[in-house]
């Protein structure tokens, strides 16, 4: 055979739903390969607490059902059966701390089962539930003071337009539609004091657009430099992480601008900012 084999394989676990069971093969697509490693080890975990796993599908259910219409301003593209299914993974995925692609030893895997025994997994997963639905009440309070004030204000106030596009733009960044399959729940622990520095700033906005414009412009430079970074889906896990720190860093500036009284996690400014974005460009845009 005179065709080239990949130059890596990759453990990757397919799972058996007829025989309830796992089949390990090697692959050479990685994120098939982290795709189905989550997958199957989500359902090895969840085997060992089929009980708890029923009752954290059913406070899944009873969190569409009762915050439907903060689920629906998602604007999600899918039916009610797949966001619970979403939902539950999206849960399962923090609660067994499942890696990007690698698979655990099993002292490893053992000691996940009983930290996750000791904790409860419905007790921890409800409280999770409990800080995503804060949000979405948050997020969709947002977006309907945004449609309010964007109506007031008419279609021809020009520079208003484009500060409520700015606002809407901000919204689906701190929590997008996809946010079930984009994110990990580690990702939004800062997201309710990022969403309240955005309510406060419309707030003020509407009283003092001049005054926001002029705090706008100190977060310019840093937001325009992450538009000459293109996505990339082969990017390594160094330019990621510093991606994400860079993000947060704007994030945190636009809270020292905006709203002060909430208080950030680290020291931030537009010089720090562009420290940190010459080691996104070190690592991400290295040949």
């Amino acid at each position: 055979d005179s065709r080239e084999s990949p130059a890596f394989l990759y453990p990757t676990l397919f799972i058996d739903e007829t025989a309830g069971c796992v089949e390990l093969r090697y692959i050479a697509d990685r994120k098939e390969n982290e795709m189905r490693n989550r997958a199957g080890l989500r359902f090895l975990y969840t085997r060992r607490f089929p009980q708890e796993i029923k009752a954290l599908a059913k406070e899944c259910k009873t969190a569409l059902t009762t915050h439907s219409a903060s689920w629906l301003a998602l604007g999600f593209s899918a039916s009610a059966g797949e966001i619970r299914e979403r939902l539950l993974a999206f849960l399962l995925d923090d609660i067994f701390g499942l890696p990007g692609g690698g698979l655990p030893s099993k002292g490893d895997f053992d000691e996940t089962l009983a930290s996750v025994g000791k904790k409860g997994l419905v007790r921890t997963g409800r409280s999770m539930l409990d800080h995503l639905l804060r949000l979405l009440v948050l997020r969709r309070e947002i977006s309907s003071t945004l449609h309010g004030q964007a109506l007031k204000s008419g279609p021809g106030a020009g520079t208003e337009q484009e500060r409520f596009t700015d606002f809407r733009d901000q919204l689906m960044d701190l929590l997008p539609p996809d946010f079930l399959t984009s994110r990990k729940f580690t990702d939004l622990e800062h997201t309710g004091r990022y969403l309240k520095a955005l309510a406060i700033r419309i707030e003020r906005a509407e009283h003092s657009p001049l005054k926001d414009s002029k705090k706008a412009a100190l977060i310019q430079p840093a937001v325009s430099r992450l538009h000459r970074l293109k996505d990339g889906a082969n990017r390594t896990a160094e330019c990621c992480s510093l991606l994400a720190e860079y993000r947060q860093m704007i994030e945190e500036l636009r809270v020292s601008v905006f709203a002060p009284e909430l208080g950030t996690i680290m020291p931030v400014s537009e010089k720090r900012l562009h420290r940190k974005w010459q080691q996104v460009e070190s690592a991400c845009f290295r040949v």
